[in-house]
């Protein structure tokens, strides 16, 4: 309770930046490690002859909505 080391410590708070601006953001375009790791388009097709971004389409969406329920992301 009262932890709040990591608040009120520049050195923390210096890393803390470092990390998120190397891990970037979700937004549209992705970036940092996020966009060209975790959110890189996948390329081919399916064995069902449909691209595969769209199975990843519905695997993220499946995602968000198991995380935040169905709907709270547009």
């Amino acid at each position: 309770m009262g932890n709040d080391y990591y608040s009120n410590n520049s050195v923390v708070q210096t890393k803390i930046a470092r990390y998120k601006q190397a891990l970037g953001d979700w937004g549209t375009p992705s970036s940092g490690l996020i966009g060209s790791e975790l959110a890189a388009p996948l390329v081919g097709t399916g064995t069902d002859g449909n691209p595969l971004t769209d199975a990843q389409s519905a695997a993220q969406s499946n995602y968000l909505n198991f995380i935040y329920g169905t709907g709270a992301c547009g």
